[in-house]
């Protein structure tokens, strides 16, 4: 008999709690946590630039998405072991974007730690490698060299080389007349670090003259 009442009691006990959670949407409201518990660590993107890319000028813009089951309190960002600034949040989109001047920086390669936290004070951290790359190239015309006007004729190559810590990608030639307007469209020469140029002289007529 007393097994048979302990057997009903702990029944009872079970359908019990089971009506409690039917009954609520969230039973953790009970003891006084809320509407919703913050269980998941917040997510960053960075969107506007990818690892490994170049930046320069007084006005790079970082940005970027972000979500979070609950809130994001903030987004803040390093740049080469420097101290912490916050981007700017439109909760609204859930996008982050973060502005700064590169100029003030040395070229070169830059490490980017970007820190997002919750309301919840739960945080990750992603990290953003960047080249600064403020300096101009260095261009060297070596031949021809100390040339005066009316020296050159027919057709001629213009050669030289060129310098730069990253690299460089492409050299191009303008032709300018005595007043700087233009006159040919720039034209891609051949090379790069060393570069040459077919300079068609014939083409280029002096003001007045006859065909």
């Amino acid at each position: 008999m007393n097994g048979y009442v302990k057997r009903a009691s702990v029944f009872i006990f079970l359908v019990s709690i089971s009506f409690i959670f039917l009954d609520c949407k969230n039973p953790f409201t009970q003891i006084g946590l809320g509407d919703k518990i913050d269980l998941d660590v917040p997510e960053i993107s960075v969107t506007s630039h990818g690892n490994g890319g170049y930046i320069r000028g007084a006005a790079v813009t970082l940005s970027g998405e972000y979500a979070d089951d609950i809130d994001v309190e903030s987004i803040r960002i390093s740049i080469d072991g420097g101290s912490f600034a916050d981007a700017t949040l439109a909760k609204d989109t859930r996008t982050w974007s973060y502005s700064f001047d590169t100029t003030i920086l040395i070229d070169g390669e830059k490490e980017l730690v970007i820190i997002i936290t919750d309301t919840s004070q739960k945080a990750i951290e992603k990290r953003l490698f960047l080249f600064v790359d403020n300096k101009p190239p260095l261009l060297l015309v070596k031949v021809p060299q100390g040339y005066t006007s009316n020296q050159f004729n027919g057709n001629f190559y213009i050669k030289g080389e060129t310098a730069d810590q990253f690299g460089v990608a492409l050299v191009q030639v303008e032709v300018l007349d005595g007043s700087g307007g233009q006159v040919q469209a720039p034209k891609d020469a051949i090379g790069t670090s060393s570069w040459s140029f077919l300079f068609d002289s014939k083409t280029y007529l002096p003001t007045g003259s006859a065909d």
